[in-house]
């Protein structure tokens, strides 16, 4: 099924630990395809630490999961409609190093944005 029905499937069993789950809707734009298992593994990892954080931090009502593939890049997306954070501000917390040193370690480019209102966050991985 792919990384994001993956990490928005076993999000489910995050409604145990926390009473106010947001709704999380996952998109895709191909089928039956599959990357490199490195960046497969890497991807569902960093996904699910940003699943993670929103479910911790967010207050988020809805959450939105998309995998997207153009020519040369992989890229994951998520957005919330939570109380967003300051990526400049941010404390680099351990999930935040760990989604940054995933990255880096790739040359992947991990990209924050304060959303309106919410966070937004970019992941592309080079497809070469």
């Amino acid at each position: 099924m792919g990384v994001a029905h993956d990490v928005a499937g076993n999000s489910d069993s995050a409604l145990i630990y926390y009473e106010k789950c947001p709704k999380i809707c996952a998109k895709g734009t191909f089928r039956c395809y599959r990357f490199k298992p490195s960046i497969e593994i890497r991807l569902y990892r960093i996904c699910q630490e940003l699943v993670n954080n929103i479910l911790k931090h967010s207050e988020a009502k809805q959450a939105e999961i998309q995998l997207l593939k153009t020519k040369t890049h992989l890229v994951l997306y998520l957005a919330d409609d939570g109380k967003g954070f300051d990526p400049d501000k941010a404390s680099e917390g351990i999930g935040l190093n760990n989604i940054f040193r995933r990255a880096s370690s790739v040359n992947d480019k991990v990209n924050y944005e304060k959303g309106k209102p919410g966070t937004i966050a970019n992941i592309r991985v080079p497809l070469s």
